[in-house]
């Protein structure tokens, strides 16, 4: 596997499994990474100032922002052949020529400007955090707007309604079971059965992680916290979301930070916290443990193969 570390100093590219990791070389030192997508040897890394693209598996860079209006990216996913990116101020961009060129969905700003998105830490107009789905459905992430869902593999946008809190930092979703999604949002997360139509809340804290394990969807991770980007935790559900119990063991908890997201990795999980730091966990043990690399705060982590 390859485990590709996007930090406040440029992308970190290592090999390896579980928790030996060696590394291969760091690129693009100077710029902060703040979103990595990875297909193969391909692999992109987002900053605030536009995008790069590898097709070598990272040794090699070059721009690959032709009709990037918006330059600030903060998500970048693989689905179905599509390339997607998030943007600050809030916008979704989608090529479908591995990134040689993009366009962009014009319902998102629409959505944007007629709600008044906003964030808290910056005078932008809410921002795209995060991507789920597959072929024509797929479900986006704004903060702080709400869950977006295309049925067109990523032209047409609309607002999903139903009752989940517009605060919406992350998605999960399986394919085993298409119509349940969760939110990790402000105000807790979310739950929904029925394709995003309605939410229930299921847990409760600040929330910016949720993970569904690949091979048994019916347990998911979140990393709830009480304030923002501290005193936070994992917790873990093994029915789905209707309870959930502590699943923090090796942290201290509260940690003096909080997750930012959880990621695969075989049979590992990858905690990245909201200081940049990593730990990792065996699925079904969740005893964690720091994963040192010697790199500055990391801000995104993708895992390839």
């Amino acid at each position: 596997m390859d485990l590709y570390l996007g930090t406040d100093d440029g992308l970190a590219v290592f090999e390896g499994q579980q928790e030996e990791w060696r590394p291969r070389y760091v690129r693009l030192r100077g710029s902060r990474i703040t979103a990595v997508a990875a297909a193969g040897q391909r692999v992109w890394a987002g900053t605030p100032d536009g995008l790069w693209r590898s097709r070598d598996g990272g040794a090699t860079w070059s721009p690959s922002n032709e009709g990037l209006s918006v330059r600030h990216l903060r998500a970048l996913a693989v689905h179905s052949g599509l390339l997607l990116a998030g943007a600050e101020p809030a916008a979704v961009f989608v090529s479908r020529d591995d990134g040689e060129t993009w366009a962009k969905a014009p319902d998102v700003a629409r959505l944007r400007d007629a709600h008044g998105w906003s964030l808290p830490y910056s005078p932008a107009a809410g921002c795209v955090r995060d991507f789920v789905g597959a072929g024509e459905r797929l479900y986006a992430a704004a903060e702080v707007g709400g869950v977006l869902c295309s049925d067109d593999a990523g032209g047409a946008w609309r607002l999903l309604g139903g009752g989940c809190h517009a605060d919406v930092h992350a998605l999960a979703w399986h394919a085993a079971h298409p119509a349940r999604i969760y939110a990790a949002t402000g105000g807790g997360r979310y739950r929904s059965l029925d394709a995003g139509r309605h939410w229930e809340l299921v847990g409760e804290g600040y929330t910016r992680a949720v993970w569904i394990d690949p091979d048994r969807p019916e347990i998911v991770l979140a990393g709830p916290a009480r304030y923002v980007g501290a005193m936070g935790r994992i917790e873990r559900s093994s029915d789905a979301g209707d309870t959930w119990s502590l699943a923090s063991d090796g942290l201290q908890v509260p940690m003096n930070a909080m997750i930012e997201s959880l990621s695969s990795a075989g049979l590992h999980v990858l905690a990245l916290t909201s200081e940049g730091a990593l730990y990792t966990a065996r699925r079904g043990v969740w005893m964690w443990h720091p994963l040192s690399l010697g790199l500055p705060p990391v801000r995104a982590v993708v895992v390839g193969r």
